[in-house]
């Protein structure tokens, strides 16, 4: 894929999230295998040339400061709109970036569902996840200024993602990759 960039062609590489784990490590030996494979993904995706990266629940598993180091490692950014300092409400990474493909910018962004909440402030307690309709209508708005094109990294789910695309029209196109569970 990175040569297909060398090469001039228009290419966005977008993850959604939940990229870094799949459960947590119950044993140390889990642990020592997550965090090789962390590193190999990580890796991975700057030898491929990633442009941007969403932040699932499954990416803050082990924590918010292990996220972060993983992010200092990485040479593309690892987002998140609603992921805020619960005190200040400012973001704690990258909210959204601005890419230029084939003469068009393109506003990227990332939102994580909120229902991941309670879970998240028992391990985070100094961090909360806003809204994501909402942020997501101030984020397109104030984008739309800048980009030709608004696309939103999603781990809401199926429902709430077209949910959004229904109450908030200046989104072009929303890639998802996580949310609800299908129930049997």
């Amino acid at each position: 894929m990175n040569e297909i960039k060398r090469e001039g062609k228009p290419v966005l590489l977008l993850d959604t999230g939940n990229l870094l784990f799949r459960k947590p490590p119950q044993t140390e030996t889990q642990r020592r295998d997550s965090l090789l494979r962390v590193d190999l993904l990580i890796q991975s995706y700057n030898e491929m040339a990633y442009d941007v990266v969403n932040v699932g629940e499954k990416d803050l598993m082990i924590g918010f400061k292990f996220l972060s180091e993983v992010a200092e490692k990485a040479k593309f950014p690892i987002l998140s709109a609603n992921l805020v300092d619960k005190n200040s409400q400012k973001t704690v990474l990258k909210p959204y970036v601005i890419k230029e493909i084939a003469g068009l910018k393109i506003g990227i962004f990332g939102l994580m569902d909120d229902l991941y909440n309670p879970t998240l402030h028992e391990r985070e307690p100094s961090l909360t996840i806003l809204d994501p309709l909402s942020t997501s209508k101030a984020l397109a708005k104030s984008l739309r200024e800048y980009c030709d094109l608004i696309i939103v990294l999603s781990q809401l789910g199926e429902s709430k993602d077209r949910k959004l695309a229904r109450e908030n029209p200046l989104i072009n196109l929303i890639l998802g990759g996580g949310g609800e569970t299908k129930r049997v």
